[in-house]
């Protein structure tokens, strides 16, 4: 992942290299297509990469909800290949619709 400005990972120091608290997210498991992954499993890797905890808490949030939508659409536990452009903007409109936190 490159940072916006420098062209840096998110967390690295001067030279590029890790800083010392920057967080680390699991890799998937050898393997494992990441099309087929399980998609709560690739959200959480996606949050684990947030450089600060408070950031990664908000975005394991936001893609919980995402997540929950689309497995009651699906009936099932959603794939990382269910998430399409349509399913998003489906979300969209749904949040539109009925808000953020469930019409509050």
């Amino acid at each position: 992942m490159i940072g916006f400005a420098d062209g840096k990972p998110p967390g690295a120091t001067t030279d590029g290299a890790p800083a010392p608290s920057a967080r680390t997210a699991p890799a998937l498991s050898a393997g494992q297509a990441l099309e087929s992954a399980n998609l709560y499993a690739v959200l959480e890797l996606i949050a684990g990469l947030a450089a600060r905890a408070s950031t990664a808490r908000q975005y394991r949030s936001i893609y919980a909800r995402f997540a929950n939508a689309l497995r009651e659409e699906l009936g099932r536990p959603p794939r990382a290949h269910d998430v399409t452009p349509d399913a998003i903007a489906a979300y969209s409109r749904d949040l539109e619709r009925h808000g953020g936190h469930g019409g509050r």
